[in-house]
This record gives structure tokens, C-alpha cells and sequence, in this order.
């Protein structure tokens, strides 16, 4: 059983880039209990609508393709929208668990395939460490630390997440 590191991971860039990531990344897993052995239902049912709302995001069944463990536990922020002054970024936030950690490597490519900002901030009270990343559009580390606490209860903002 794999301690979970958990917490914000937030992806931002143009309206058509954001909005591949989230439909072309993102995947929903279910399992047919039926089936001996069981067996795994994998679809793409994440879309974003003319409205910019994203559609199909199921908590705990919906997971990353590139990302080998990790999945979305709660979506923040769920709307994109496109508009005339297409040069801002739009900016997706979710609450992401992963299986011991989410390797950086794994985040490089995320932001290279889709060309988008990753940026998160992650806890581990099993292991107690907090993980603070961010690498850019072109795939350049930005950020990538691993915070070690002696005293991990007290000196983590947030010591109840993960583990």
C-alpha cells in the first residue's frame, strides 16, 4: 500500500493548449468487477464545452495519462473560457493524489506535450516531507524542492494531507 502525496497542482496556459491537456491528458479508469480477472475500463470523457466548462471529471476515477500514479481527488477549478483576448492564460486547479510522489520528470513532459505551466504544492505526513514545483511552458524547472521538517506536525502548514 503506497503512502499518497497530496495537494494543489495547478496548470495554466493558452485557451487551445489547456484545453488539449484537459481532453487528451486527463482519463477516466473505472473497473468491471464482473470480469475475471477484473478489468480496467479506461475512456477519455473530459471535454470542455462551448461555455468553457469542463465536462466529465469524476473524483477518484479520474486520472493522468502521462502522470504514471497520480489522479484528480478534487477539481477547483473547472471552467476555461475562451474569449476575444485569446494572449491570456486560462488556468486549471485541481487537488491531485500520487502513489509515494509525483516525479518531476513526469511534470517536464506534461508541461512540454501540452506546452502549459505546472505548478504544485504537495505533503507527505507519512514519510513527512512537502514537495513546492514549477516548470514552465518550454519544460524548464523552474522550482523543484523537497521539504524535510524535524518537527513535520508542527512546522508543515498542512501536516493532515497525504501519508
Amino acid at each position: 500500500m503506497p503512502n499518497w502525496v497530496e495537494g494543489v497542482v495547478k496548470f495554466r496556459g493558452k485557451y487551445n493548449d489547456l484545453k488539449k491537456f484537459l481532453e487528451e491528458e486527463l482519463i477516466e479508469v473505472d473497473m468491471d468487477y464482473t470480469q475475471n480477472p477484473i478489468q480496467s475500463i479506461i475512456s477519455n470523457n473530459v471535454t470542455v464545452d462551448e461555455y468553457g466548462d469542463v465536462q466529465g471529471i469524476s473524483s477518484s476515477n479520474t486520472w493522468f495519462k502521462t502522470f504514471d500514479r497520480a489522479y484528480i481527488d478534487t477539481e477547483w477549478s473547472c471552467s476555461i473560457y475562451e474569449t476575444d483576448d485569446d494572449d491570456n492564460d486560462k488556468f486549471f486547479c485541481a487537488n491531485v493524489k500520487s502513489a509515494w510522489d509525483l516525479p518531476i520528470d513526469e511534470i517536464v513532459e506534461v508541461a512540454n506535450l501540452y506546452h502549459i505551466d505546472v505548478k504544485g504544492y504537495m505533503f507527505e505526513s507519512g514519510m513527512c516531507f512537502e514537495r513546492d514545483f514549477e516548470v514552465d511552458r518550454n519544460g524548464n524547472i523552474i522550482k523543484n524542492l523537497d521539504i524535510k521538517h524535524d518537527d513535520y506536525d508542527w512546522d508543515s502548514i498542512n501536516p493532515l494531507l497525504g501519508g
